[in-house]
């Protein structure tokens, strides 16, 4: 079953795959913040590598559209999936790892956000920078699953399916990566 998020752009995806160009660049100005954001994480709060990549992942996913099937999940997660792949190719070719430090004027949330119904209550109480830098304490597996529920605003069961895990083991990675975070935050504080 579709949330509203979906079917808006499972709607306007079949627009898009109908030759309505229009659906093409609403689809971009919709999604990609929370690609952006996601990614942002991902590259440690490298803002032009960011900004690289999220471009990357959108020319293969407008390339791709004409494949896309509906299979009642959330195409957001397709987005995602595209964007992590993009980003483990740039980062095989470089041979550089995911995550390093933050570029000091960069911040992942200074993209405006078009959706009307984005959690910014969630971005307004994070320290952005403190945060990004705390995520880099994080394995891999637990930065994956908080960025794309907290950022990429997917469910558990979504995130499972991507990441190749069970539910439960998703839900342990961001129990574990927020108790770390809390932690590295309050000293912080």
């Amino acid at each position: 079953m579709h949330s509203e998020r979906s079917k808006k752009l499972v709607d306007l995806i079949s627009r898009a795959k109908a030759g309505d160009a229009s659906a093409l660049d609403a689809i971009y100005r919709a999604y990609f913040t929370p690609v952006y954001r996601y990614v942002f994480i991902r590259v440690g709060g490298r803002r032009a590598e960011a900004e690289d990549v999220t471009q990357d992942a959108f020319v293969k996913i407008m390339k791709n559209l004409h494949r896309f099937e509906d299979r009642g999940k959330d195409p957001l997660a397709y987005f995602f999936t595209v964007a992590r792949t993009t980003l483990i190719d740039r980062l095989r070719r470089r041979r550089e790892t995911v995550f390093s430090e933050m570029e000091a004027a960069d911040a992942p949330f200074d993209v405006p956000d078009e959706r009307a119904d984005a959690p910014e209550i969630l971005y307004r109480g994070f320290m952005v920078e403190e945060a990004v830098r705390a995520m880099g304490s994080l394995t891999d597996a637990e930065r994956e699953a908080i960025t794309l529920r907290f950022f990429g605003e997917l469910s558990t069961v979504e995130i499972a399916a991507l990441m190749g895990k069970s539910e439960d083991a998703v839900r342990q990675l961001q129990s574990r990566g927020l108790r770390a975070l809390a932690k590295k935050l309050k000293h912080h504080a």
